[in-house]
């Protein structure tokens, strides 16, 4: 298994202890900008949105899209498991083991 997916089999064994896996789908030019459609990203247990986001701006050009300073780019939106993380605990929000989140741009109609 290629380290950006995730097996679908029941049977696939879990991360080590001590650690989750989550599956980051990245949409519109955040695929572009990551290189892929998503990726599974192993962190420590009791990891927040706040790491993840820390952990995939591995580049002077990925945490700027991602992150203004301390807070969330007002251009991003992210949801954990489908539910905006600004309903929850903002950057704060814990992550658990299998958890989807998705990372796409603010759009705005009319």
């Amino acid at each position: 298994m290629n380290s950006g997916s995730l097996s679908s089999k029941p049977d696939a064994p879990g991360p080590p202890e001590g650690e989750i896996t989550v599956r980051v789908k990245f949409l519109a030019h955040f695929r572009d900008i990551f290189g892929a459609k998503e990726r599974a990203v192993r962190l420590p247990s009791g990891s927040s949105i706040d790491q993840l986001l820390r952990h995939l701006g591995d580049t002077p050009e990925r945490r700027r899209e991602l992150l203004t300073g301390e807070e969330l780019n007002a251009q991003v939106v992210v949801l954990k498991n489908g539910t905006p993380i600004r309903d929850m605990k903002g950057l704060e929000t814990e992550l658990t083991h299998g958890d989807t989140v998705a990372i796409f741009p603010f759009l705005a109609g009319g």
